[in-house]
């Protein structure tokens, strides 16, 4: 069996640990979902992302036949299965099987469980997928309005729905609202999972399309290329996140130089190409050339 298919099982075999055990710790739900989307990334980059979703059928199968009531202990299956199916472009089935779950806590749980917000969290992101950005932000602040009450601003459960929040509000063109809320996620990032965790590099990611969309191209830049510095030497350079973040990282090089180029153009038509304002936007260009090159 391959690496990816054992971290699979042996979260399967997690649920099978008696729950009561003295000093145990186990992993929770949080922690598996956090799992199951690497695994997903993983898969894809893999091409073994049927593989993984059949393991997860499989699963739920054994926990009883479909449309049978599920242990809401076990709703993080029915989690994972959505996030693969999200995975495979299916956001549609993705939906309805986070519906499904759901609809089972919100039978078996207090209104206010994690579990729940957990779920929530998932229809949100789904939703954004979808196109359905006012229905994803709702979803995204119900979660954590849940989430507030149990931990403390800089728990990872709740920058874990802020990110999700802030890539919603981008989407719905407000990076200026988005821009602070993944800025507090990058600092709890950078100091619970370190400056080059792949969720921290992630996070910067988002920050610089925020700074992309309001239109501080030359900041968007210098991260960019910070992002892809950390990448290569973590990831390596051949990572699909690496090769991201090197095109990511082209296109906002193309675009500074569209905007510098046009700017320059106006300043030699306003003032003369021997001012020293046009001089200075010259050395920009033969920067951002020097970078592209």
């Amino acid at each position: 069996m391959d690496t990816l298919s054992d971290i699979q099982q042996a979260l399967f075999r997690l649920d099978e640990l008696p729950r009561t055990m003295p000093g145990l710790r186990t992993m929770s739900n949080f922690e598996k979902l956090v799992c199951v989307r690497d695994l997903a990334r993983e898969y894809t980059a893999s091409g073994k992302l049927e593989k993984g979703v059949q393991m997860l059928e499989d699963a739920l199968h054994r926990k009883g036949p479909a449309g049978a009531s599920i242990d809401p202990n076990s709703c993080w299956l029915l989690n994972s299965l959505g996030i693969l199916y999200d995975q495979q472009g299916d956001a549609i089935r993705a939906k309805k099987t986070q519906e499904e779950a759901l609809a089972c806590q919100e039978q078996n749980l207090p209104p206010d469980h994690l579990d729940t917000s957990l779920t929530i969290t998932e229809l949100g992101r789904i939703a954004r997928h979808l196109g359905q950005y006012e229905e994803a932000e709702s979803l995204h602040r119900r979660a954590l309005a849940i989430l507030v009450n149990l931990f403390d601003e800089n728990d990872l459960h709740i920058t874990w729905t802020k990110n999700a929040l802030g890539r919603t509000l981008l989407k719905q063109q407000r990076p200026s609202e988005a821009l602070p809320l993944q800025q507090q996620v990058l600092r709890v990032r950078m100091d619970r999972l370190g400056k080059d965790h792949p969720h921290t590099l992630w996070t910067m990611s988002d920050i610089v399309r925020c700074l992309r969309d309001l239109g501080r191209l030359d900041d968007a830049v210098t991260m960019q290329q910070e992002i892809i510095d950390r990448s290569d030497k973590v990831l390596g350079p051949k990572n699909p996140d690496t090769l991201w973040a090197m095109n990511s990282f082209g296109l906002l090089l193309e675009a500074a130089g569209n905007e510098t180029m046009a700017a320059y153009n106006g300043q030699i038509e306003s003032i003369g190409e021997d001012n020293p304002h046009c001089k200075w936007t010259r050395e920009v260009l033969r920067k951002l050339r020097g970078k592209q090159s």
